[in-house]
């Protein structure tokens, strides 16, 4: 048996609902973990612009300091078109992969 990882959007909209729950699992802090928790934030971060829901459970989630944290990684992604996140998401951890000792967290750049 093969087990498939979740895409880009699977993991993005995960997150949204687990924000929404107050989720606080293993599977929610996997959404983040595949080398390009950045983009998953940016992603994340854009859609609580037009849902005050997503936007209320963001702030309640994140202290201040991650706060500031997810808007400065949002700020740094904001060449990319939504459209394009999660094919940037995917360059970038092809990327990674091919980095020996790929666990060392590279530069978005």
């Amino acid at each position: 048996m093969t087990y498939r990882l979740p895409s880009f959007n699977e993991r993005v909209d995960y997150a949204h609902q687990a924000l929404l729950r107050g989720e606080d699992s293993r599977k929610f802090d996997n959404c983040f973990e595949m080398w390009d928790g950045a983009f998953v934030v940016a992603a994340l971060m854009r859609r609580s612009l037009s849902d005050p829901e997503l936007r209320q459970a963001i702030k309640k989630d994140l202290s201040s300091v991650g706060l500031a944290q997810w808007q400065q990684t949002t700020a740094s992604l904001a060449h990319i078109p939504t459209h394009k996140l999660s094919d940037k998401a995917a360059a970038h951890r092809r990327q990674v992969e091919k980095r020996p000792y790929g666990f060392q967290q590279p530069s978005l750049f």
